[in-house]
């Protein structure tokens, strides 16, 4: 997916890692940003910056995503999603109705919202919390779901209504795993941000990366790349390079 000129929603935007996937975007040739969020956790001192951008916006309808007809209406028109709201690990633990709501079904809402409105390509913020304590050492993507708290738990409902959404109706959807497991850094511009790293096809529609590779996707010319499949995202191309620059990209996973 070539994200120039592009229009892109960054639900829970205004957070700490939605913020910085926004600051990142705006690095890039995209053709709109809008932040989504509820600023239950957001800040409007983390998008300050970003605000200074005329490409920037926030949705100024509303920004919660148990709120199904604002949230479809954010969406229309849209080519890509940016999903980092949610309610944190400590949150879910004292109120797990709430998280419930906002983890699970608000996904649910992204999701739906999605489709209906024929977006091609969502991000979606899973946690490290999906693995639970190590089964086997060390814990590669192939770790099975050990997970025993509420956050977690949303975190799998959700990285499994993608995988059903992907099956039902086609939706393409990526993880943005590191290290750890899934998310535990500030994110950029999707795959096309990750450098100094492997980006490979992983289970069905997701991604890994392996730091021990330098690698990045469809950056500049000239780098030497490779091309491959996966099931849910069709053909991808990704480049080996020696530099952890990533002057150039121009294209988001696919």
């Amino acid at each position: 997916m070539d994200i120039r000129g592009k229009k892109f929603v960054v639900i829970g935007g205004a957070g700490l890692i939605g913020s910085h996937a926004v600051d990142l975007l705006t690095r890039q040739d995209v053709g709109q940003i809008v932040i989504y969020d509820n600023f239950m956790r957001g800040t409007p001192e983390n998008i300050a910056d970003a605000l200074t951008d005329p490409r920037v916006k926030v949705y100024d309808v509303g920004g919660d995503i148990c709120q199904s007809d604002i949230l479809n209406s954010a969406l229309s028109g849209v080519d890509g999603v940016f999903h980092f709201a949610a309610l944190w690990l400590l949150q879910c633990h004292e109120f797990p109705r709430a998280a419930f709501d906002v983890n699970i079904r608000g996904t649910f809402n992204v999701l739906e919202a999605c489709v209906q409105q024929g977006v091609k390509r969502l991000v979606y913020s899973s946690s490290a919390s999906v693995y639970g304590d190590a089964v086997e050492e060390p814990m590669t993507e192939d770790h099975p779901f050990n997970n025993d708290l509420f956050y977690g738990a949303t975190k799998v409902a959700g990285e499994q209504l993608l995988r059903c959404f992907y099956k039902a109706h086609g939706l393409k959807y990526v993880f943005q795993p590191d290290a750890y497991g899934r998310l535990t850094a500030a994110l950029g511009t999707s795959l096309a941000s990750l450098t100094d790293s492997q980006v490979a096809p992983y289970a069905d529609n997701a991604f890994q990366y392996d730091t021990s590779q330098r690698v990045t996707t469809e950056i500049a010319a000239g780098a030497g790349a490779s091309t491959g499949s996966s099931p849910g995202l069709g053909t991808f191309t990704y480049a080996y390079t020696t530099s952890s620059n990533t002057a150039g990209v121009n294209s988001w996973a696919v």
